[in-house]
């Protein structure tokens, strides 16, 4: 089973973002670039040796796809990976993070288990699903504390037994960018990776870094990926400016029907204190039908909550405590009924 596909129909907001660049100003940071430079087989193999060194990459080709899409199921929200690379027992998820996100441990737990799920088959023993690493490159600071560790390598171990692994084939990395100089000797050529990546500075006699820049440059010279460059931003300015006016109309519709409402309660709220005036009781007025029954309790309820909220208006009791979307959404709804009964 393997859904995976190019799809360059959507992009996640990251990348939306970087489409705001001109073509001559991205780096190994951008989206587009990166995965077009780490379809490079020595480029993938040398990054992840880097941020999994105890992995042995001996003798192994991978099957490398640029923003790859997966999908499960017509209604079930599908995931696009930077750069996946396959072997029949290895699948390495690599993806490049330029904007701090809340969700970053959510995005692994759904990235892991919509790619074992695109590689296992129904009825298929659960023993075949390949080791699965996802890596994330964040060119942030991704946790708030005061450690400045180069890279977290998470993987599941018995919270009351530490030590005892569970073994399931799948490990998650996080790696600091900004961490640049390291102790560690096991990460040193990561940290030159890092300074590049952050800074595009090359250290001398690095040739993976250096191998890096120059498939950068190659790329940002190529003239069908700087068109297919120009075309997404094209599509994503399009896409922003169809947004904006359907984003207006609904504004305009949402102000309407707040202005409506508004009027609606003052006028009955004016009805009732005349009403008051006369020494006339309301619910006459109910009976005659000159005001609602709803009307009536709507009016005793803002009257009550104004009594709450000293200095407070009609406006502010509408804003905070009226549905005006759920509104405008029932009579859509209730319109549609309609339609369908006539």
């Amino acid at each position: 089973m393997n859904n995976t596909k190019k799809d360059n129909g959507s992009h996640s907001g990251g990348n939306a973002a970087a489409a705001d660049k001109n073509y001559e100003d991205l780096t190994f940071q951008d989206w587009f670039i990166f995965g077009k430079v780490m379809k490079n087989q020595q480029i993938f193999k040398g990054v992840l040796a880097r941020t999994l060194p105890d992995l042995d990459l001996t003798g192994i080709e991978f099957d490398i796809q640029n923003e790859a899409a997966i999908k499960e199921t017509v209604h079930g929200r599908g995931i696009r990976s930077d750069v996946l690379g396959k072997t029949e027992d290895k699948i390495m998820d690599v993806e490049m993070q330029v904007s701090k996100e809340s969700a970053l441990p959510y995005r692994f737990r759904y990235y892991g288990a919509v790619i074992d799920a695109d590689n296992l088959s129904e009825g298929e023993d659960f023993r075949k699903l390949p080791f699965r690493a996802v890596i994330f490159l964040c060119a942030y600071k991704p946790y708030d504390d005061e450690k400045t560790e180069i890279v977290n390598t998470f993987v599941y171990q018995s919270k009351e037994h530490p030590g005892r692994y569970l073994n399931d084939g799948t490990v998650h990395v996080i790696i600091n960018c900004t961490v640049q100089e390291t102790d560690d000797e096991k990460y040193k050529e990561l940290t030159a990776l890092n300074r590049y990546i952050m800074t595009q500075k090359i250290e001398e006699g690095d040739t993976l870094v250096a191998s890096i820049d120059s498939n950068v440059k190659m790329a940002k010279n190529n003239n069908a990926w700087r068109k297919e460059y120009m075309e997404f931003r094209e599509m994503m300015a399009n896409s922003r400016n169809a947004g904006r006016e359907e984003g207006l109309k609904e504004g305009q519709k949402l102000g309407d029907r707040r202005r409506a409402e508004i009027d609606q309660i003052e006028k009955a709220m004016d009805f009732i204190e005349f009403c008051e005036q006369l020494e006339t009781p309301v619910e006459e007025a109910v009976a005659h039908g000159k005001i609602t029954l709803e009307q009536l309790q709507c009016c005793r309820d803002v009257r009550k909550w104004l009594a709450e909220h000293e200095g407070m208006t009609v406006e502010d009791y509408v804003d905070q405590t009226m549905d005006i979307e759920g509104m405008l959404k029932q009579e859509e709804n209730n319109a549609e009924a309609d339609k369908e009964n006539n």
